[in-house]
């Protein structure tokens, strides 16, 4: 998969293509900010998965995807603009740079490929990614006191219609990118005074989203992001021995994994074998182990009865992911080693699917 990634670079301008067509041997680019900055994002897990478990020199198309990581993010970080009515420090993306409307996923997976490649330290010490504050700011001033994130900056409609619009998506990615910020990877830091905001932020947020769980008006795609967010949270309230506070988070957690293993795909396609394989689609099995992941740590640090069930499902979906992984044609010139939406006929492949994929296996090493 890291193979994929490295022949989806464009190398004349070192920026990602989006997707390929084996059949045809072409790779195409793609207008969507979220997807190419959650592709160098899925890039640097790669990359630093790798780090880990090898000390062999840089190929020449690992140095090419390291570039294009640091280009993909430096070329959004020439976008960066104030926003609107918000402190001096808040920040966000151009709408008219990204040619659609700013929102707090695009500040999020701008925070998350930064964070990755500042883990790769493709930042000279001297320049640390010091816009990670200003992007966190800005996503923290979008919370109601109830909680909830407004999703789009700028927005001058009613606030609560400005919080459900992809509520099952771009929420879960703010907050998975605040808790990752929180961490603070060198040579990046955190100001004090944003640090301190983001627990209590995220303690806020569980309450509003925790209980419109419960009232069963999410879909499934609300869950994948959920659970790698609260996941997180718990995680840290934990190594702070804050376990009053951290138990409900977990098993809220928990809850959102049962929901992922037991939908029509996972309970009755997935786990029944081969034969079922070509009615997968691979994005969704794909997705929910990349939040699947999350949960087993979850369950693990809690010794949870469910953590054998969980894991068996993981390597129901690791099998599945390899057999579709498979599919591509030996003779092909693209998309070796790369993922599409499924069946046994490769029409595309597609970043990210394949960074779902990569990402869940990396946390699952």
């Amino acid at each position: 998969m890291t193979g994929f990634f490295e022949d989806m670079v464009d190398t004349e301008n070192t920026r990602f293509y989006a997707l390929c067509f084996p059949s045809r041997g072409e790779r195409h680019h793609q207008q969507n900010p979220i997807r190419d900055l959650a592709a160098a994002w899925d890039a640097s897990k790669a990359l630093v998965c790798l780090k880990e478990k090898t000390t062999n020199e840089s190929t020449q198309k690992e140095k090419d995807l390291r570039s294009t990581i640091l280009n993909t993010v430096l070329f959004y970080q020439s976008a960066l603009i104030l926003t609107p009515g918000h402190k001096m420090n808040a920040t966000m993306l151009d709408s008219k740079a990204l040619n659609e409307p700013s929102n707090i996923a695009h500040s999020a997976l701008m925070i998350l490929a930064s964070m990755g490649a500042s883990e790769l330290s493709l930042f000279p010490e001297y320049s640390p990614p010091i816009w990670i504050d200003g992007l966190v700011q800005g996503i923290l001033a979008m919370q109601r006191p109830d909680g909830a994130f407004c999703v789009t900056f700028g927005n001058n409609g009613p606030v609560d219609s400005n919080v459900y619009p992809g509520i099952e998506f771009y929420p879960g990615e703010a907050m998975v990118a605040l808790m990752e910020a929180y961490k603070e990877v060198p040579p990046f830091k955190l100001a004090d005074s944003t640090r301190n905001q983001i627990v209590p932020a995220m303690e806020r947020a569980f309450v509003f989203y925790s209980d419109l769980y419960q009232q069963g008006n999410a879909a499934i795609n609300y869950n994948i992001w959920q659970i790698q967010a609260f996941s997180r949270l718990f995680h840290v309230l934990l190594h702070h021995d804050n376990f009053k506070k951290a138990e409900p988070i977990a098993s809220y957690v928990l809850n959102l994994c049962e929901g992922v293993i037991t939908s029509k795909a996972w309970k009755y396609e997935l786990a029944r074998g081969q034969s079922f394989y070509p009615n997968l689609d691979t994005v969704e099995i794909a997705c929910g182990l990349d939040a699947l992941a999350d949960g087993i740590g979850v369950a693990k640090a809690l010794y949870d009865s469910r953590l054998e069930s969980f894991r068996i499902r993981a390597k129901d979906a690791v099998y599945f992911l390899e057999w579709s992984h498979d599919q591509v044609p030996t003779d092909v010139s693209v998309g070796r080693g790369g993922l599409g939406y499924g069946g046994v006929l490769v029409l595309e492949q597609r970043l990210d699917v394949t960074g779902h994929a990569l990402s869940a296996l990396s946390k699952l090493q």
